[in-house]
């Protein structure tokens, strides 16, 4: 099981697509269609969306621990 982080750029479907019926799942699926290489990354379980006011006291908690053992 991976989590993704999904880039919401703007992708251009592919005239292709269009014409056939091709519906891309995100974007990844899109630039494939377009004949590039997609990538996949190992991230941190540390980048959350924050969509709603819950999200935020754990960004608070990483954000101070982050502060207090910065890496680099």
């Amino acid at each position: 099981m991976s989590r993704v982080a999904v880039s919401r750029a703007s992708v251009p479907r592919p005239p292709s697509s269009v014409a056939d019926g091709f519906n891309g799942t995100d974007e990844s699926s899109l630039v494939e269609r377009l004949g590039h290489n997609v990538t996949v990354l190992m991230g941190s379980d540390r980048n959350i969306k924050i969509t709603k006011p819950s999200d935020l006291p754990l960004a608070r908690l990483y954000i101070a621990q982050e502060r207090e053992h910065p890496q680099g």
